[in-house]
């Protein structure tokens, strides 16, 4: 995760960078897309959220690995 907005201690947000800060992200797109498909296994949920990633063309490989996650799109790779 690169500059991930997110709540301050104390009030207010900030933005960080870190697994930390995808993770979370990663780990709810995960739990919705098995709750839309309770049937799809671990392994095909996690192709289908590797496979909607788009990479910005002003982004490295090294600094944005995948790319972004697109969430509709991985729900529709999960379809049967």
């Amino acid at each position: 995760g690169v500059a991930v907005t997110s709540a301050r201690p104390g009030s207010g947000w900030q933005e960080m960078d870190g697994t930390s800060m995808a993770t979370p992200h990663i780990a709810g797109l995960a739990a919705l897309l098995m709750q839309a498909r309770p049937h799809a296994t671990i392994s095909r949920v996690e192709r289908a959220i590797f496979d909607s990633c788009v990479r910005s063309p002003s982004m490295t490989p090294d600094r944005a690995n995948r790319g972004l996650p697109n969430g509709l799109k991985a729900l529709e790779l999960l379809l049967p």
